[in-house]
């Protein structure tokens, strides 16, 4: 029963995402991203329920050209 937490039986995400090139092959990246989860979660007195649930999350990040055909990218989230 306990997996059954991890699955969701609906959802909806919306990724936004702004980049800016600040130098030659230098990206400043923002991205905001929303999503609301239906799955189940154990109810305090037993069994389950189900929840609709908000995953959002903020990110910032500088992404840059690296050796050969590759790039790296330094980033945080919140």
């Amino acid at each position: 029963m306990a997996l059954e937490e991890i699955t969701s039986s609906a959802y909806g995400i919306l990724n936004l995402e702004y980049r800016y090139e600040l130098l030659f092959f230098s990206y400043l990246r923002l991205r905001g991203t929303l999503a609301q989860v239906d799955r189940l979660r154990f109810a305090e007195g037993g069994g389950t329920v189900h929840r609709v649930e908000p995953m959002n999350a903020l990110a910032v990040g500088i992404t840059t050209g690296f050796l050969w055909h590759s790039q790296l990218e330094l980033g945080y989230a919140l």
